[in-house]
């Protein structure tokens, strides 16, 4: 969405939610690329890791493609497919967290194609892993959005725009 179209406000709803109802059971990791508009999650206690520069962002994503890896290998040891499963199957002390990664204004990392194929990747992998991801960005073109990265996302909430073709990228329409 466009400046002012409430891309922040609705970022903040979410994660707002998120952190008052599953802190207890979710690890959050914050790459605020405006520097100041996640801010206030920075020191909470649910917090991993707030990152403000594109440079520290692609070692989050590598040690979250790692846990997912991970992840993957407990649940084909006991036999899931899911986080939720895995954590139906373990003892309480053993159960792992969900994990939410937000990308507040990816545009910032679009233009490193080594660094989109890594998110796309993620975001494939992630769900069964019990992973979220949350990014924003203001002009969503065919040239910044990776076409791997749209198809990997689960939902997407578009905002007011400044021209058809934005809203038409944003919803895979051709028209």
């Amino acid at each position: 969405g466009a400046t002012g179209s409430g891309k922040s406000v609705c970022t903040h709803n979410i994660l707002t939610q998120l952190y008052c109802n599953y802190s207890y059971n979710t690890e959050f990791y914050i790459c605020d690329l405006k520097k100041t508009e996640l801010n206030n999650y920075r020191n909470l206690k649910s917090t991993i890791e707030y990152v403000d520069n594109v440079d520290n962002i692609e070692k989050i994503i590598d040690k979250l493609l790692d846990e997912c890896d991970s992840r993957h290998l407990l649940f084909t040891e006991y036999k899931v497919k899911n986080l939720q499963q895995y954590n139906k199957k373990v003892n309480k002390r053993d159960r792992l967290p969900n994990i939410v990664l937000c990308i507040e204004e990816c545009v910032r990392i679009m233009s490193d194609k080594k660094l989109q194929t890594k998110i796309a990747e993620l975001a494939f992998i992630a769900r069964s892993a019990g992973m979220v991801l949350i990014m924003t960005i203001q002009r969503c073109t065919k040239n910044l959005m990776s076409p791997d990265i749209k198809a990997s996302l689960l939902g997407k909430i578009g905002f007011k725009v400044v021209s058809r073709i934005n809203s038409q990228v944003i919803m895979d329409d051709d028209r």
